[in-house]
């Protein structure tokens, strides 16, 4: 498994979201240089802030899930997404492109 543990920690301050990214891969962690993303079994963003939420590849369905932390449990908060083919805000800590975007 390789991870950020604390994604997104320069904008801490500024009461932004932040996440940890986790990718698990096929291979010995220690042989990933030449690895390529087909080795990658799969791959889970968090993101801690007002909300609590994790998106993962659900391999036995199929789908990318988002789960929801409510009280001391998860909940399936969204059951298909789908990335769109283009999109105007892709970092909210990169204020200036978001501005440049909107």
């Amino acid at each position: 498994m390789t991870f950020d543990p604390l994604d997104g920690s320069s904008i801490v301050d500024t009461n932004f979201a932040i996440g940890s990214i986790f990718s698990i891969w096929k291979t010995n962690p220690n042989k990933l240089i030449g690895d390529t993303l087909r080795t990658q079994v799969n791959a889970i963003i968090t993101i801690f802030g007002p909300r609590t939420t994790a998106i993962y590849y659900n391999s036995v369905e199929d789908k990318v899930q988002e789960l929801t932390s409510v009280d001391d449990h998860w909940i399936i908060s969204h059951d298909h997404c789908i990335i769109k083919p283009k999109t105007k805000i892709f970092s909210p800590g990169n204020l200036r492109s978001a501005s440049d975007n909107l």
